[in-house]
């Protein structure tokens, strides 16, 4: 009887702390739900830590060392001082942890001193904020999830527009219909550098032709 109380007191205890917050150590990104973004690099040449509407990057979790790492570069989300968030060094990159929130998801703080991964204020850029209330909410999609999203929001994207222009056609229906018209090819392959770099980073290339005339954008 005396082990079952200490083995609820110790559930209150933890309720609501990161102890709870298990992420298995992997691949994954990280989308906030209540934007519909992801996890991504932007402002700044493209060091700053934002959130992209249209795709994003693949992390490392590790759990133990508290890092993200971006698979495309090695390099880590960071603590880049005076409340900023940058993803191009791996200086002050230890320490991450989780907490669960309530609708699944979770939130991301830097040490123990309060440091929330947040928006600036009316922006997708991603600041330090002072409080669980008013930090991002996290969930960690495996690439298939992340792949999943990108099919649903862009759905929901063609929706909005064919909504918008008064026709009756649903998204599904739009897609079938652009199908049947035109062919379109994985041609990733053929892109070069897109960041000058040599490699493709996230870059990817879909040859457009027109069934009828052979036409290719």
């Amino acid at each position: 009887m005396k082990q079952l109380k200490l083995l609820l007191m110790t559930c209150v205890l933890c309720a609501g702390s990161s102890a709870w917050a298990q992420v298995a150590d992997g691949d994954y990104y990280l989308y906030d739900t209540a934007t519909k973004s992801y996890l991504s690099r932007g402002a700044d040449w493209g060091t700053r830590a934002v959130t992209n509407g249209f795709t994003g990057l693949p992390v490392l979790w590790n759990g133990a060392e508290g890092t993200i790492t971006f698979r495309d570069n090695g390099l880590r989300l960071f603590d880049a001082g005076s409340g900023n968030v940058y993803t191009d060094n791996t200086k002050n990159s230890k320490g991450w942890t989780l907490t669960a929130a309530k609708d699944g998801g979770y939130t991301i703080r830097y040490g123990a001193d309060g440091k929330y991964l947040g928006y600036s204020d009316g922006t997708k850029i991603i600041v330090f904020v002072d409080s669980e209330e008013k930090a991002i909410v996290w969930k960690f999609l495996s690439s298939e999830e992340y792949t999943n999203t990108i099919k649903e929001n862009t759905k929901s994207s063609y929706k909005r527009i064919i909504e918008a222009a008064g026709f009756t056609f649903t998204a599904d229906q739009f897609l079938e219909q652009v199908s049947k018209k035109f062919i379109i090819k994985d041609m990733t392959e053929r892109v070069p550098t897109a960041t000058f770099t040599g490699d493709k980073g996230t870059w990817t290339w879909n040859e457009l032709s027109n069934h009828d005339t052979g036409a290719v954008t």
